[in-house]
């Protein structure tokens, strides 16, 4: 059962960023676009009320264990209509962006 409505989730999406950006299943996303190694544009099917909204993603190896460190970032202001993040390899001091066969987003928003 979805929880909706004031503090709910607003959106959430299961996306592949390898090869051409696919999206696997979601919730209030409409579509997803490449914006680059690592960074994907998020865009709503429904506007939020706001933008104050909060942004939980995590990444890794689809069929497999992910065994090196991975960040998400925010890549952009947020916007009432779309999300942008941008995806990291942590490895020291050389950082990459990098693309990832799974990448999930969730975002709670006063619906």
């Amino acid at each position: 059962m979805a929880v909706v409505g004031e503090n709910g989730v607003f959106a959430w999406a299961n996306i592949s960023q390898t090869g051409t950006q696919t999206k696997e299943d979601s919730y209030n996303v409409t579509s997803i676009t490449d914006n680059g190694t690592g960074r994907t544009i998020f865009t709503f099917s429904t506007a939020a009320v706001n933008n104050d909204y909060a942004v939980m993603c995590s990444s890794g190896n689809r069929n497999s264990t992910t065994t090196s460190s991975r960040a998400q970032n925010l890549d952009g202001e947020l916007s009432t209509t779309s999300c942008r993040i941008r995806n990291f390899l942590l490895s020291g001091t050389s950082d990459q962006n990098i693309d990832d066969s799974l990448v999930t987003i969730t975002i709670i928003s006063d619906n």
